[in-house]
C-alpha cells in the first residue's frame, strides 16, 4: 500500500514598506509663500517645517494611508487631509487667516508687579537638543496662579556648535492631558549669532508689533528648530529638580516629559 504524503509549503514574504518623498508648497491666501509652517502626521513622529519659500519635502510610509497630515501656521487656522487623499491631489496648501472673536473688555485700574518665573541655575546640569531636526521643540511648564503678561523671555545656552541660531518661540495654554494650545496669534522668531562659550539669549515680548500676551494657569514656553543650520548641537542650562522640561519632535506629535528642567525664564 503506497501512501501518498502532500506537503504543504508555506512562503511567507515580508512585509516592507517603503517612505516615499512628497514635496509641495504652503501658500496663504494671497498666494503668497508662507515660510516655517508646521508638517506632520497626527498623533505621531513623523513631521517638517517648510523653508522661507514655503516649500516642504516629507518622508511618509504607506502604512500611514489611513492617518492625516496636518499644516499648521500660528495665526492660522490649520488643514488636514487624509494621507490616502493627499496623495491623490496636487501638494500645493492654502491656509487662511484665523478669526478671533474678542469678548467684551471693562477696563478697570490695577495695579502691576513684575515676577520672574521659570527656572535659574548657578550649578547645573545640560539639557537640549543634540539634533538639528525641523519641528523639535523644547520648552519649560509654568504654573502661573494669576493672570499676567509675559514681558520678556531668557534662555542660558551653555553649549552651542552652530555659528547662529535660528528658532521660533511658542506659548502654549494647557487644554488638557499633554494637550496644549497655542495662545500666540503672529509668531515670534529669534535670531542671533552665537558667541564661544556660554551666553543668554532675551527677547522682549511686548512690543509695538505683538499683541500682550496674556497668560494663566498651566503655560507652556518652547524653544522650536526651524532653519536647518547644518551639523551642530545646542545645549541649555539645567537642573535635575522636577519634571519641568516638555519635548516634542513636530506639532502633530505628542509631548514627551523630560526627567530635568532647563533654565528658561520669563
Amino acid at each position: 500500500m503506497k501512501r501518498s504524503i502532500n506537503l504543504i509549503i508555506l512562503i511567507i514574504f515580508p512585509i516592507i514598506t517603503f517612505a516615499q518623498t512628497y514635496s509641495g508648497n504652503v501658500l496663504n491666501e494671497k498666494k503668497e509663500p508662507l515660510e516655517f509652517v508646521n508638517i506632520g502626521i497626527v498623533g505621531k513622529d513623523i513631521g517638517t517645517v517648510s523653508d522661507v519659500n514655503g516649500h516642504y519635502n516629507i518622508n511618509v510610509g504607506s502604512e500611514f494611508d489611513n492617518d492625516s497630515i496636518r499644516f499648521s501656521y500660528t495665526g492660522y487656522t490649520p488643514v488636514s487631509i487624509k494621507m490616502a487623499d493627499f496623495k491623490k491631489q496636487p501638494h500645493l496648501i492654502s491656509l487662511k487667516p484665523q478669526v478671533f472673536n474678542l469678548s467684551e473688555v471693562v477696563i478697570k485700574p490695577i495695579r502691576v508687579k513684575e515676577k520672574k518665573l521659570g527656572n535659574n541655575f548657578k550649578v547645573f546640569f545640560q539639557a537640549g537638543f543634540m539634533d538639528n531636526k525641523k519641528g523639535y521643540e523644547m520648552g519649560v511648564l509654568l504654573k502661573i496662579k494669576k493672570r499676567a503678561i509675559l514681558h520678556n523671555v531668557s534662555i542660558k545656552v551653555t553649549k552651542c556648535t552652530y555659528d547662529s541660531l535660528c528658532f521660533r518661540l511658542n506659548v502654549y495654554k494647557e487644554a488638557g492631558k499633554n494637550n496644549f494650545v497655542n495662545v500666540l496669534r503672529d509668531p515670534i522668531y529669534i535670531y542671533s549669532k552665537a558667541p564661544k562659550g556660554s551666553f543668554t539669549l532675551s527677547s522682549k515680548l511686548t512690543d509695538n508689533k505683538l499683541d500682550n500676551i496674556v497668560v494663566e494657569g498651566n503655560t507652556l514656553v518652547t524653544m522650536e528648530f526651524i532653519k536647518d543650520l547644518g551639523k551642530g548641537q545646542l545645549y541649555l542650562a539645567s537642573g535635575m529638580n522636577r519634571i519641568h522640561i516638555l519635548l516634542q519632535k513636530n506639532k502633530s506629535g505628542k509631548m514627551e516629559k523630560s526627567t530635568s528642567k532647563t533654565s528658561l525664564k520669563c
